[in-house]
């Protein structure tokens, strides 16, 4: 994952965040297939697929905060599907 704070929030050109992608700069492997889900939308996360009991849910990679996709993470009452993500932008 890139490290630079200088990325932190930086609106990039659309053809520096495709090399990013093509060269794996700012990027980690999506399990969660975050770009998938609809903006509004939303992806429960079963707790079998949850790496530890404590965690707190996906993270977005640098080139993903630059185009501008942010989440929302949720703690639900259902034990089977601890987590929802919700795409809001």
């Amino acid at each position: 994952m890139l490290q630079n704070e200088n990325y932190d929030g930086a609106k990039l050109l659309p053809e520096t965040l495709k090399m990013m992608s093509d060269f794996g700069i700012g990027s980690t492997r999506d399990k969660w297939e975050l770009d998938s889900i609809e903006v509004g939308g939303y992806k429960l996360i079963k707790a079998s697929e949850m790496p530890s009991k404590g965690w707190t849910g996906p993270a977005l990679s640098e080139v993903q905060k630059s185009s501008g996709l942010k989440i929302s993470v949720r703690k639900t009452n259902n034990p089977e599907f601890p987590l929802a993500v919700i795409r809001i932008a």
